[in-house]
């Protein structure tokens, strides 16, 4: 039986070596097949987001999927709106704490739940089978998928985070952050300002 290419949280390693365009493009064929056809996507500021999304959604619509791309978001938001917008699945593109070298994919449900470990094991089954290495059984024509920008996905998230605050105010107060150029670069100083702070932020720009 084929080892099971998911870790603990999703499939990761050393973007362009360990997780090749083509293990991307064939996950995102995966998703559509096993997931369903409309897939949340988003990812975080590492260099070789752009490059593994490009093949994940490739793949996505290869399968005849839909992929819904928020760009660069935090993890949680993809989990969120995945929900919000009644998805068949989300997928972000990112590595967490790990070296800027590495990058992941992981996988939600249509709850925004991490997949089950019987799940995560058929897709990677699948996924190195000879299957997925062929393109004769792809869709061609107008089976063929297409992207679908998610408009307004940063504002979707930090509406909902503000919405668990039960009334915060933060007039008054001067904030300072450091955003590390990271998935939050955008919607922390949005949320702090939206609450009333009055915002100084740094690191906010990203490959």
């Amino acid at each position: 039986m084929p080892q099971n290419i998911f870790g603990t949280d999703g499939v990761r390693g050393v973007a362009n070596a360990d997780l090749s365009c083509d293990l991307a493009f064939r996950l995102g064929r995966a998703a559509t097949k096993f997931l369903g056809p409309d897939i949340c996507v988003g990812r975080d500021t590492r260099l070789s987001g752009t490059m593994l999304e490009s093949a994940l959604t490739a793949g996505i619509m290869a399968e005849g999927g839909r992929p819904h791309c928020c760009g660069v978001i935090p993890t949680p938001a993809v989990a969120l709106l995945t929900v919000q917008n009644d998805l068949d699945g989300g997928i972000v593109i990112s590595a967490s704490h790990n070296p800027p070298e590495f990058n992941g994919i992981k996988f939600f449900s249509r709850k925004g739940m991490k997949l089950p470990d019987a799940v995560e094991e058929e897709i990677s089954a699948w996924v190195m089978s000879e299957e997925a290495m062929a393109a004769d059984t792809l869709p061609t024509g107008a089976g063929v998928g297409h992207i679908i920008k998610m408009k307004d996905a940063r504002k979707a998230y930090v509406d909902h985070a503000i919405s668990t605050l039960d009334g915060l105010k933060l007039d008054g107060l001067v904030v300072a952050v450091d955003c590390g150029h990271g998935a939050s670069c955008q919607t922390t100083p949005a949320a702090l300002q939206r609450l009333g702070a009055t915002v100084h932020a740094i690191n906010t720009d990203y490959c």
